[in-house]
């Protein structure tokens, strides 16, 4: 199959000191973020054709006074997307209509922050948004926190990251660089069971690793990563196949990402990934009464909506897990819906209802790594240990004054599309009838 690097175009619209941004309607992906106004580059066409014509489509606004500021790679966790910056003004007397937008405005950079952006676009002026480290750090110290890394694939990566931005020495205590398993086993605690089971590219060595770490070093929180940068994988796990650890006072936890890219392309991905976790453990240290009433809200809002439209769930309030069962027409036939509730938001978990047999794992990993590619709203994941297969996706809520219940509805949605989608092929795989070619070639042709 031919996968295509996409080119993409962000337009930055300015009036004077102002700038033109457009929030993404709720049912969309990311829907609520707001976003830099821009597209995609057509064949044939210049970054500067390709930015008035999305400028007329979008928001029927024609442009003048085009200026490429800049050119950047940024490394999406699905792809990689070679970034075009131009700056330009709308013609005089100009009005802008959110033709795809759920609305429009002109803010300034101080107001731009105060905004829930998508994720990409933060990256798209840095002289605006303070970077993920930067976040981090400020963070870290407005709470008196300390945090630590134990690195492989990344190679010291996330703590050069960290240690880049002033300030950083009253929170950040230091790092493992534990490239070997000896330092995995020697330093970290790592045991030999896990170096010698399932390996190093495993949740339980992640797990170890940042544990290890935390205990070493006697910080407040901890991340940890060990995966295949490339090129190549290692015949289980593909090339960008990382795992991620992290270690708080309130236990340890594991969260697994299929990168794109070069070796280059998912270090850099990596990093981005390990530092938005310290950063999202942050709240869940954060013991405000504010921060406990927030969560809280966002479960009842969960709760009543699964209510109200007749779902029957299971709730743990001690963990703070709704777990259901929904039917989806496809070979498996039905799917686990878990939701977990953070203190920044909550992930939904659609989980098939079998578990892949080790002499398929191989397959069904080359299976969803090509299912993956494209999404932003989430990705399908596996347990390389128990042969769990799931889709998963994350909300933020933080800035968000209420959960609506379009947002819930769209939330338990994208994953039972996902499975209904991908199920026939995972279940061929699973039971061995299929190879993962053939079966994303039915899946997709399916949708088009």
């Amino acid at each position: 199959m031919n996968r295509k690097i996409i080119q993409v175009v962000g337009g930055i619209i300015r009036r004077g000191d102002l700038y033109l941004l457009g929030r993404r309607p709720l049912g969309k992906s990311q829907g609520g973020c707001w976003e830099f106004i821009g597209g995609k580059i057509e064949f044939g066409e210049t970054p500067e054709q390709a930015l008035v014509r999305e400028c007329m489509e979008e928001v029927a606004l024609p442009v003048v006074n085009l200026r490429i500021r800049t050119e950047v790679t940024h490394a999406y966790p699905d792809k990689t997307v070679h970034l075009t910056l131009i700056d330009c003004e709308p013609v005089a007397g100009g009005v802008p209509v959110a033709k795809e937008h759920a609305e429009l405005g002109w803010y300034t950079a101080d107001e731009a922050r105060e905004l829930d952006f998508c994720p990409a676009d933060y990256e798209v002026l840095p002289e605006i948004f303070p970077t993920t480290a930067e976040r981090l750090v400020k963070r870290l110290t407005e709470l008196k926190l300390t945090c630590a890394t134990a690195e492989s694939c990344t190679g010291g990566g996330i703590g050069s990251a960290i240690t880049d931005v002033s300030g950083s020495s009253s929170c950040f205590w230091g790092g493992v660089i534990s490239y070997d398993n000896s330092v995995k086993h020697g330093v970290l605690g790592v045991s030999r069971e896990i170096l010698d089971g399932v390996g190093p590219v495993s949740a339980a060595c992640a797990e170890q690793m940042a544990r290890g770490v935390r205990e070493l070093l006697k910080v407040d929180l901890a991340v940890s990563v060990t995966g295949l940068a490339g090129p190549g994988g290692d015949g289980v796990h593909p090339a960008g196949y990382v795992w991620f650890g992290l270690s708080t006072a309130k236990g340890v936890h594991s969260e697994n990402v299929v990168f794109s890219g070069d070796r280059a392309e998912v270090r850099a991905a990596a990093v981005r990934h390990a530092l938005g976790m310290l950063l999202a453990a942050t709240r869940i240290l954060d013991n405000s009464e504010e921060n406990k009433m927030k969560i809280e809200a966002v479960i009842d809002e969960v709760r009543g909506y699964l209510v109200e439209v007749g779902f029957p769930y299971e709730y743990d309030a001690k963990e703070r897990i709704i777990k259901h069962v929904f039917k989806i027409e496809c070979d498996l036939g039905q799917a686990l819906v878990v939701w977990e509730f953070k203190e920044t938001g909550y992930v939904v978990y659609t989980i098939a209802p079998l578990a892949v047999a080790q002499d398929r794992l191989t397959e069904m990993l080359r299976y969803l790594a090509m299912a993956n590619f494209g999404l932003d709203n989430g990705n399908f994941e596996i347990d390389c240990n128990d042969g769990e297969i799931r889709y998963k996706s994350y909300v933020n809520t933080e800035s968000f004054e209420a959960i609506s219940r379009q947002l819930i509805d769209t939330s338990l949605d994208v994953g039972l599309f996902m499975m209904k989608r991908y199920g026939n092929g995972i279940a061929a795989i699973a039971k061995g009838t299929s190879e993962a070619e053939a079966e994303i070639t039915k899946a997709e042709s399916e949708q088009e």
